[in-house]
């Protein structure tokens, strides 16, 4: 860091009537260090930040978060301690304007990312961006009018050739990976009204919803992906895509009075069927701009489509019956809550992602979904137990699970103690290196290769927090997080607190895996660092320094975020 020169940074924050926000930046002159070798680095490295939120009225809202630097290399050189800004390969660079109606709300967005790496793929840009949601004022015979319109241009750069990394080598951009449809550039406008009828009675409910989807896109593809479209992929630079979706909720309720451990409860039964059907729609040729595929659980047994964004709508003929079970004390305080629910299938689900094929995953062509289990339990108003469980009946195995337990006093939100488990293993993974997606992607490479690693994408972790008071104004700070596939510390961090009525400051020791700028090679780019980092806040005015601190406890400690809010 001598080598580099003087670093400096300053910060402005503004607080008005009806907006808050904060400028920030730094400079380096950093002529003298080795980086000039390298390709993409600039001798005079700087960093630019501004959050701000405001209110026009109570109806119109803005918001920016924008965060721009000299060269890719910057955070993996320089540290910075300008609150909102996190060292990530993307650096956000959006503004949006809202405004709320009666009924409906409008957002113009525009959004752009930075890369701030250069062994990752060149994102999407959404420029701009035009949403207009709401629900008609009128309901004609108990009728239900809504509608979701969307208008947007996506939009990037990929980059061909090499870089230069830190030893002189020339490595190959991953961009130079992407093709195919993963190339296109476009517009795209999707619209989706929808009319349902809600019926609730004291016992119950049902509502039959009709919804109707569609999606414009106007595209644009360069030379490199039309000469390497994937087996039944086809380029159109202008399609169309209308999918009618049909959907019967319901659900009954019961309840009684029970006594559990002689304490009073209300518990009740509460029976929920949904039926969704949505016809096949050959998607082959739409690009995916921002879609992927939803995590299943309890909640997505009911949801209209297995996919986010739009630019697949999952085909389904479904039945999902599910079940929840409260114990609710006289006061209204829900003591536990148990669901468990699984969906019927009578139709395959061929409409996949692109480098999907439907015939290769088992989950697509079973009869039935795993078990989604949710419980829940609450010791007091301070202890809590969460956990959910997907159990696989076909293949006999778990498909994800996870237990917390979760301490903080309502009174007292100055004690924390988290305790968790996690378990996944996807059927499908995103590769960031294609911008394809893979079935039972668990392993990194194959068997016998260099870089194989077996269950490398599985997921088996335990994560345990704790901020503890020890003696007045002291406070103890500690987190870690384990990997028992890769048997490793993912990070570890331990540290003191000290608070008092004007400042409080906070010195932690932290190990933590980074990723290697240059290494391409999963297994191979994965490396610990160590730190010591000493954060000092003036309260009304907030951090001197060490604004890092603030955000790795908020990441990593369930909680942290309540506690602070509640200490100022």
């Amino acid at each position: 860091m001598a080598d580099r020169g003087l670093l400096m940074e300053g910060e402005f924050r503004y607080l008005t009537k009806g907006s808050e926000g904060q400028f920030g930046g730094a400079y380096l002159n950093d002529e003298n260090d080795d980086r000039k070798l390298q390709s993409d680095y600039d001798k005079t490295r700087w960093m630019i930040n501004w959050q701000h939120k405001g209110g026009l009225d109570t109806r119109w809202l803005t918001q920016v978060d924008y965060t721009d630097i000299s060269d890719p290399y910057y955070f993996q050189d320089l540290e910075t301690d300008q609150i909102g800004v996190k060292r990530t390969d993307f650096l956000n660079q959006q503004g949006s304007l809202t405004y709320r109606g009666d009924s409906y709300s409008a957002v113009l967005n525009a959004q752009a990312y930075k890369l701030a790496t250069v062994a990752n793929v060149t994102p999407y840009n959404r420029l701009p961006q035009l949403t207009l949601n709401g629900t008609l004022p009128y309901n004609p015979g108990g009728l239900k009018f809504d509608y979701q319109t969307e208008a947007v241009r996506f939009e990037r750069d990929l980059r061909s050739g090499a870089f230069i990394d830190e030893d002189g080598n020339s490595e190959t951009r991953l961009d130079n990976n992407i093709t195919g449809l993963a190339r296109a550039n476009g517009d795209r406008l999707n619209l989706a009204p929808s009319v349902s009828l809600p019926m609730n009675w004291t016992y119950g409910f049902l509502t039959p919803k009709l919804k109707y989807v569609y999606t414009q896109y106007a595209l644009d593809l360069d030379s490199q992906g039309k000469s390497s479209l994937l087996a039944g992929e086809e380029y159109s630079s202008s399609q169309s895509r209308s999918v009618p979706i049909f959907s019967v909720d319901s659900g009954l309720y019961f309840d009684r009075n029970t006594n559990w451990f002689g304490k009073d409860y209300r518990q009740t039964l509460e029976p929920r069927l949904f039926y969704l059907y949505v016809p096949e729609k050959d998607q082959t040729d739409i690009p995916v701009f921002d879609t992927s595929e939803s995590t299943f659980n309890y909640a997505s047994l009911f949801r209209d489509n297995r996919f986010t964004g739009s630019d697949r709508i999952g085909d389904e003929n479904k039945l999902s019956l599910g079940i929840t079970n409260r114990w609710i004390e006289s006061n209204g305080f829900e003591r536990q809550r148990f669901s468990i629910g699984q969906a019927l299938y009578f139709e395959d689900r061929k409409v996949q992602l692109p480098g999907v094929v439907f015939a290769d995953r088992d989950d697509a062509r079973a009869n039935v979904s795993p078990y989604a289990l949710e419980y829940e339990y609450r010791f007091n108003r301070d202890w809590r137990f969460n956990s959910d469980f997907n159990w696989d009946p076909d293949s006999k195995s778990t498909r994800s699970g996870s237990a917390m337990f979760h301490y903080q006093p309502e009174d007292n939100p100055n004690k924390i103690v988290n305790l968790g488990y996690r378990y996944r293993n996807d059927q499908i993974r995103y590769d960031e290196s294609t911008g394809r997606w893979i079935v039972g992607g668990g392993d990194y490479g194959r068997p016998g290769d260099a870089n194989y690693v077996k269950d490398y994408y599985k997921i088996q972790q335990h994560d345990f927090s704790v901020i503890w008071p020890i003696v007045p104004q002291w406070s103890l700070i500690s987190r870690w997080q384990y990997d028992y596939n890769r048997e490793r510390t993912i990070e570890a961090f331990g540290g003191f607190e000290y608070d008092n009525c004007c400042w409080k400051m906070r010195l932690v020791n932290r190990y933590w895996v980074d990723y290697d700028e240059f290494s391409q090679a999963a297994p191979q780019n994965e490396k610990g660092d160590r730190g010591i980092f000493l954060q000092i806040v003036l309260k009304g005015l907030g951090g001197v320094t060490g604004a890092k601190v603030d955000s790795f406890l908020d990441k990593g400690i369930q909680g942290y975020r309540e506690r602070e809010d509640q200490a100022f």
